[in-house]
């Protein structure tokens, strides 16, 4: 072989890299390639559900749902006050400062819409305010729901009188006791209760006078 060329192969080989370097750089590409296509995994996080449209500031987004805040929590312009963001007046949590009014008391309401429950009013005067049930209605679980009656004794309000049979049932409604039918008094005021199968004054209906009822027909004595 030629002296010169044999040099020159010679040097080429010692100056080259290595095979324990080809591998190694082999490895780290192999690496980078696979580690880049497991980054996007690992970097994948659970994303939080959004509400839309977006709540108010009286309220959170919890599992994509708004939650109202509780009442007296700050909020931008005041204080959250049934889910709505209301200006501070200096009163406390359920006591409300009415814009007609100048004496400058909380009241308990203003309005209708402050009374807790659907069907309570706001029964506004001059020494205060009150919610309340209307027209003789009563509020028998403390919950705002208003009721014919509670117990048997408040169905009088209505001419029903327990004395004339008359009970307040478990829906809050005041009717006869089994077996007996609501008829109005001769008076014209007030009601009461007959058994018109057997009533010689109410038989087989209200009114009905006979000698003898049996079986809601009246017959001969």
């Amino acid at each position: 072989m030629d002296p010169i060329r044999f040099d020159d192969l010679a040097r080429s080989l010692t100056s080259g890299p290595s095979r324990r370097r080809v591998v190694a750089a082999m490895g780290s590409g192999l690496i980078a390639i696979f580690g880049g296509l497991r980054e996007p995994a690992a970097g994948k996080q659970k994303r939080k559900k959004k509400c839309k449209p977006a709540c108010g500031p009286c309220a959170a987004c919890v599992k994509g749902k708004c939650k109202a805040l509780a009442d007296g929590a700050a909020c931008p312009s005041g204080s959250c006050r049934g889910g709505a963001c209301v200006a501070d007046t200096g009163c406390p949590v359920g006591r409300h400062l009415c814009p007609f009014d100048d004496t400058g008391l909380c009241r308990e309401c203003c309005k209708n819409a402050d009374c807790r429950g659907s069907n309570m009013i706001c029964d506004f005067t001059a020494q205060g305010s009150t919610c309340r049930c209307p027209n003789n209605q009563q509020e028998c679980n403390g919950d705002g729901v208003c009721w014919s009656c509670c117990s048997d004794q408040q169905c009088t309000v209505y001419g029903r009188n327990p004395a004339d049979g008359f009970i307040c049932t478990v829906d809050h409604a005041c009717v006869c006791k089994g077996g007996t039918v609501e008829c109005g008094k001769a008076s014209g005021f007030g009601f009461y209760c007959a058994n018109i199968v057997e009533d010689p004054q109410d038989c087989g209906a209200c009114g009905i006078h006979c000698p003898v009822c049996r079986e809601g027909m009246c017959q001969d004595a």
